[in-house]
């Protein structure tokens, strides 16, 4: 447990502090003239970048369920600050975020973030919540872009999935745009929530079957929230590696 500790404290998290520092500042250095696929194969590069360092083995499954040049709302369970690099080096789209208004005030990343046009939720105000969702249906509409959701709202400090909230729903429905479920599974392992001490391990993402919204009316989210956590349930419970 010490010797894991102190490699976490004077290793392996000031290197991905540093490398991820290194990659924001050369992403606004190139902003002007680099095209978007650009940004997103950084992206992806630093997020792969993370996990390597992090020492997570990552496998994938239910890639077939997605169909190529399709966008779609992906939502998630939440156990780690790993579960981010995860899903952004794996899920084959470029991603937006629906992300707690705190981290963009978190230096380079959070920076970062807010230059690419992801987007804040301020979880104590429900009226600027409604108005970042209603922002994020526009530009799924108009851009035609992915956006990943933490339904939870925060990282399970058990392991467990919790309650979901509607966001996820309410904006799916907005958008019309398909709702797929997805797991992390194992990444609590490899860096607890709370926690500063990173080990290596497997981890797991599974995608399961796109949700067809169209039949959903937004007086209907709460039905669909509960279809997604019971799919989201299931696809932790045919990982092996479930807590």
């Amino acid at each position: 447990m010490q010797l894991a500790l102190y490699r976490s404290l004077l290793i392996t998290i000031p290197a991905c502090f540093a490398w991820t520092a290194i990659l924001c500042t050369l992403s606004f250095l190139i902003m002007p003239f680099a095209k978007p696929e650009t940004h997103t194969r950084l992206w992806r590069y630093w997020a792969r970048s993370m996990l390597w360092l992090c020492g997570a083995r990552v496998k994938v499954f239910g890639l077939e369920n997605l169909v190529p040049g399709q966008h779609y709302i992906f939502a998630s369970n939440h156990l780690s600050l790993i579960d981010s690099p995860v899903l952004v080096a794996y899920l084959p789209r470029t991603l937006r975020f629906l992300a707690k208004r705190e981290l963009f005030s978190i230096p380079f990343m959070g920076w970062y973030m807010k230059a690419q046009g992801h987007i804040a939720i301020d979880r104590g105000d429900p009226r600027a919540t409604l108005r970042s969702l209603s922002e994020a249906a526009a530009l799924i509409q108009s851009e035609r872009k992915s956006v990943l959701v933490f339904p939870e709202g925060t990282r399970s400090m058990d392991g467990r999935l919790q309650e979901f909230k509607e966001g996820a729903a309410l904006l799916a429905i907005r958008a019309q745009t398909p709702l797929v479920p997805a797991a992390v599974v194992g990444t609590q392992r490899v860096l607890p929530a709370k926690s500063k001490v990173i080990r290596g391990g497997e981890v797991e993402l599974r995608i399961g079957a796109p949700i067809d919204v169209r039949r959903y009316e937004l007086k209907q989210r709460a039905q669909l929230t509960a279809r997604l956590r019971n799919e989201v349930a299931a696809l932790i419970d045919s990982s092996p590696l479930k807590p």
